[in-house]
């Protein structure tokens, strides 16, 4: 069974939104392009990704692979966007749904649940993770375990440092790129 996997790729270039890029976009992998959602926000170009996938890592690299194959753009960062139900809450905060529910309707806790981006009086709603997870620390001293935040940091510095060798010069490039691999393998 293949995982639903929500993230923003942040990108420079070529301008995504424009009729050309997007024709270019949707043609790059016709079997997944009804899960990219391009757009830009406070003057940051991203594409969003709501990619099935096995694993984190497969998603994200099958999307920047996707995104740079239209030439002109480059993808310089990973935003996690990950939504959770009452489920999965429940789950990763050691709670039943009714507890979580409760917390969510302000019958239980401090109140000021964040609000969910879908509705919130089924199982059927959607939150952001991490306004989730800074509300129970924040409000109940508690820190949950999100299983795929190292994953995420660990993409998110790929990213990073492969925008950053970008300035350097090649046999800098070269031996930063054998720093990583030895450490990986």
């Amino acid at each position: 069974m293949m995982n639903r996997w929500d993230f923003d790729l942040i990108v420079e270039g070529r301008d995504l939104m424009e009729d050309e890029a997007l024709d270019a976009l949707w043609q790059a992998s016709e079997a997944s392009s009804d899960d990219i959602y391009p757009g830009k926000s406070r003057g940051v170009q991203h594409a969003g990704f709501l990619r099935e996938a096995d694993c984190l890592e497969q998603a994200v690299l099958t999307a920047v692979e996707q995104i740079e194959s239209i030439g002109g753009v480059t993808v310089v960062g990973l935003r996690d966007e990950s939504f959770v139900t009452l489920p999965d809450i429940a789950r990763r905060g050691a709670r039943t749904v009714e507890e979580v529910q409760a917390l969510v309707t302000g019958k239980q806790g401090p109140g000021g649940f964040p609000l969910a981006l879908q509705p919130s009086d089924s199982t059927e709603g959607r939150w952001r993770w991490a306004d989730v997870s800074e509300w129970f620390h924040r409000e109940l001293g508690e820190r949950l375990e999100d299983p795929n935040a190292e994953v995420f940091a660990a993409l998110s510095s790929a990213l990073e440092t492969r925008q950053r060798c970008h300035a350097l010069p090649t046999d800098h490039r070269k031996l930063v790129g054998k720093l990583i691999a030895a450490d990986v393998t």
